[in-house]
């Protein structure tokens, strides 16, 4: 009788366990998730575009877009690699970095953008308005005189 009600135990431990798994909830940021900035004096926007692939994949852009047309009009960044998410972190790790070359000009086309020798590993916290569609990444903090942002809160663009 002992051992009955241990392996009973054991199953209610078990299915109690798995039925807690399948009911947490899994973060989906799959999709194209956009900031959008005005550039001072002229009829530009600077778009901040994070597009999360359902393989894990990621890729970030720094779009220059007309604001009267939509149109694309060149790029200042672009980084290809990949993610992962764990509760409210972000894991990115880009294996590729484009820049554009600012003496030149303030963007190109995206085939112009030049390749740098550089790698990154970030770790992102975020958070996720599911009935606004906004993701707000907070990034940590940088050096002294760097130039970077401590948060970016984009809007999802196109359904998953």
């Amino acid at each position: 009788m002992r051992k009955f009600a241990l392996v009973v135990c054991i199953l209610a431990g078990s299915v109690s366990c798995s039925k807690d798994s399948e009911n947490s909830p899994t973060i989906s940021l799959v999709g194209e998730w956009v900031a959008t900035q005005p550039v001072d004096d002229s009829n530009l926007s600077q778009l901040h575009q994070y597009q999360f692939n359902a393989d894990e994949t990621l890729v970030i852009s720094t779009v220059i877009e007309n604001s009267m047309t939509a149109q694309t009009v060149g790029f200042r960044y672009r980084a290809i690699g990949t993610y992962e998410v764990q509760k409210n972190v972000l894991n990115i790790d880009l294996s590729e970095i484009y820049f554009n070359d600012d003496s030149l000009e303030n963007y190109s086309n995206i085939d112009d953008l030049e390749l740098s020798n550089e790698t990154r590993m970030e770790t992102i916290t975020f958070t996720l308005d599911d009935k606004t569609d906004l993701l707000t990444l907070y990034y940590p903090d940088c050096s002294i005189n760097a130039n970077c942002i401590d948060s970016l809160t984009l809007e999802k663009t196109e359904v998953d």
